[in-house]
Formats: C-alpha cells, structure tokens, sequence
C-alpha cells in the first residue's frame, strides 16, 4: 500500500513537471511571438508593489473587468471576491470579511483614492471610471488603523493622463426601462498637466410594481443616480505630482417593498387580543381599520406608499474633494506622500415597513456627516535590502441626525 502510494505520488509530480515545462515552452514561445504576461501593480501595501509579490491576501480587479463580469457597486464585489459579502439596505451598506461585519467604522476599512471613508452609506453608487479596486482580506492594523481589523478595500480612480488626449461613452438600454450612460475626457495641458472629467448616470424602473400607486413610475426598488467627477494631475517636475479629485454623488430612489408572510384573507382578518393585559380589550383587524388592501398573490406586486407627495424614498447626496502630493524620489530612493480628503454627505429615508398601503409602521431617518482625512507617508524604495514605512494620520468626523 505504501509502494502505490510513492507511485502515485512520483507520477503526479512527473506530470507536474511536465505540465510546468510544457506551460514555460509555450511562454517562451509566445515571448518570443512579441506576446507577454501583464503584471499588475498595486497599493495595498502603501507603496506600488506587483500582485504576485505582495504577502498579503489580496484581491485585485481591474476596471476593464467590470463590464465583462458585471460588476456595478460595491454589493456586486461579492460575487467575485472571496470572504466577502455586503449587506446592503436603505440605510447603509455593510462589508463582512471573513465574517467579520462592518458598517459605521467597524472592521472593514473602505477607501476611495487614498481617503478613509467612515460611513457605509457613502460606499454606495455605481462604480465608473475606475482604474482598480483592491480588496484585502484580514487584519490590516498596521498600514490602515484600528478600523481595518477584518481587512480593507480600496477604490482607485482613472488618473488624468498628461500624454493622450482621449475621450469615451458607454450607452447602456435594457428592461424595466433601464437607461445607462457613462463617459469620460481625457484632456492634456502642456507636457506637465492634464484634467479628466468622468460621469456617469442610471436610472431603472422598480422590480416590484406598486398597487398603490398604479401607472405612476413609484414602483419598489427603482434605480435614479448621476455622479461627476472631475480631476487635475500637475507634474511640474520629475519628482513632483499633484492631484486634485473631487465628486458629487445624487441618489433618489424608492426601497424595496415589504410584503408580509400571510396572504390577504388571513391579514384583514386578524383581531389584535390584549385581554391578557386589559381584560376585554380586543382591537379588530388592524390592516382593515388603517384601510389596507392585502397582500397581493403575485410576488412582483406591493402595496407601498412610495407616493412624492408621501416622502417614500431614500435621497444621498455626496460631496467629495481629495488632494495628493507626492515626491517619489527623495535621497535614498525614499519617496513621501501627502492626502488631504473631505467628504460631505446627507441621507433623508423614508421607508414603509408594514408591507400594505395603509400607514402603519414607518421609518423614517435623516442624518448628515462631515469627515476630513489628513495622511503623511514615508517610506524606502522598494529594491533595497530593508523596506520600511512610517506615517501618520489624523481623522475627524461629525455626524448628526434625528427620527421624526
């Protein structure tokens, strides 16, 4: 039994090695054909590192991915990254690695060009005009903080581009009157300096129609965003980058509907007994005293008061601005870099929980927030025998909100 298994063995690995040099023949052979393999180079390590050689347990996708595998917000990363998942409602978007959650400041660190993004809200929106998102998986104390003990995720921008002049637009239709449109310019100054402007905006009907409001375009979980983006890199030296990033982010949507688990005959005929607590108190059919009409038997279908005029809907609006500096050779061969951010956000909600056109159960929810991020970085080149790394960052954020 030990022999067949040294057999087994030293023949799977004959075949390994022969798949191995069959794979580097063929390499070899396309090289040589003017083909080659691209490397990746990320920053999960605050300093540009190639994906292959970073020891750390990292995700990183590309932006021309994201048409190919349908990724548009941050709930679609799931699908594609491993030990993740999102947790998204009307309020907020949570990230959950290796299960570990987060939301507010929890344990998911969020980024988004170098800035620390506290709130899960303002990690919603659709991805557009993004160079690569890199996702890290576990403990990341020591370069992000104290809020990336579960792992971090970084969002990086297209960078204006000083050498090409070059434009682009995506116009996207499909069902449930989808409408789709995404575009970028790409305009040089000079040989030192170059803006970028990128856009996007898409707006969907609801999944869910909505009875209450019938042929009114209120259906549940409809989809109307836009989003602006402009940008400036200064290159006046070979040892000088300046870049200057702002955004506005709009969403107004309706929530997914509620539906409860019973069917309508047994919802408008439920008598709500306190008699335990009141002896002969009985209050009859609540859904029927508030005037609700069931619970309809086709699943695509709701009643919802997402009605303007009644206020259900989640508005988030956003405003970004970030600047960076860096020196990249310093004696040495060490490189610094200065980020100043500052994000502004409000969210209004107002969502109906009781899954009937009668107003019962409402949630309704407004809080702002204001955040600035100052972070300094030092650090050594990446080929000497030592790599080293020091830095500081201060972080403020002030938040306010009340439940009407």
């Amino acid at each position: 039994m030990l022999l067949f298994k040294k057999k087994t063995l030293s023949a799977a690995m004959a075949l390994a090695l022969a798949s191995t040099a069959q794979a580097q023949g063929d390499f070899e052979l396309l090289e040589g054909e003017g083909f080659s393999l691209e490397e990746i180079v990320i920053i999960a390590t605050k300093r540009e590192t190639l994906l292959g050689e970073t020891p750390i347990a990292v995700t990183a996708l590309q932006g021309f991915e994201f048409d190919q595998k349908l990724i548009r917000d941050v709930d679609d990363l799931q699908l594609e990254v491993p030990n993740l998942h999102v947790l998204t409602n009307a309020f907020e978007s949570s990230l959950v690695i290796r299960g570990v959650a987060s939301s507010t400041s929890g344990a998911a660190a969020f980024h988004r060009d170098g800035v620390f993004v506290s709130r899960g809200v303002n990690a919603q929106g659709e991805f557009f005009d993004v160079e690569r998102i890199e996702v890290l998986r576990g403990p990341q104390g020591t370069l992000y903080g104290r809020n990336s003990t579960a792992g971090a995720v970084n969002v990086i921008s297209r960078k204006a581009d000083v050498e090409a002049s070059e434009a682009g637009l995506d116009v996207q239709v499909g069902d449930y009157d989808l409408r789709r449109t995404r575009g970028f310019v790409n305009m040089p100054f000079g040989d030192s300096a170059a803006g970028r402007l990128a856009f996007n905006y898409a707006e969907r009907d609801g999944y869910q129609e909505n009875l209450t409001f019938p042929g009114t375009g209120d259906d549940s979980d409809a989809v109307d965003e836009w989003a602006l983006r402009p940008q400036l890199v200064l290159n006046p030296s070979a040892n000088l980058e300046l870049q200057f990033i702002a955004e506005i982010f709009r969403s107004d949507t309706n929530p997914t509907g509620a539906r409860p688990l019973i069917d309508s005959e047994t919802l408008l005929d439920v008598d709500l007994d306190l008699s335990s607590i009141v002896p002969g108190l009985v209050i009859p059919d609540i859904y029927a005293l508030g005037g609700a009409s069931g619970v309809p038997s086709d699943p695509s279908e709701i009643y919802a008061n997402h009605d303007d005029s009644f206020g259900g809907e989640v508005e988030n609006d956003r405003y970004y601005a970030s600047a960076t500096l860096q020196l990249p050779n310093l004696a040495g061969g060490a490189f610094t870099k200065l980020i100043l951010g500052r994000l502004e956000s409000e969210r209004d909600t107002r969502i109906e929980t009781d899954g009937s056109d009668a107003n019962f159960l409402v949630a309704n929810q407004f809080f702002e927030s204001e955040q600035t991020v100052f972070e300094w970085q030092l650090g050594s080149a990446n080929d000497g025998a030592l790599e080293w790394l020091v830095g500081v960052n201060y972080f403020t954020d002030e938040g306010s909100g009340y439940v009407p």
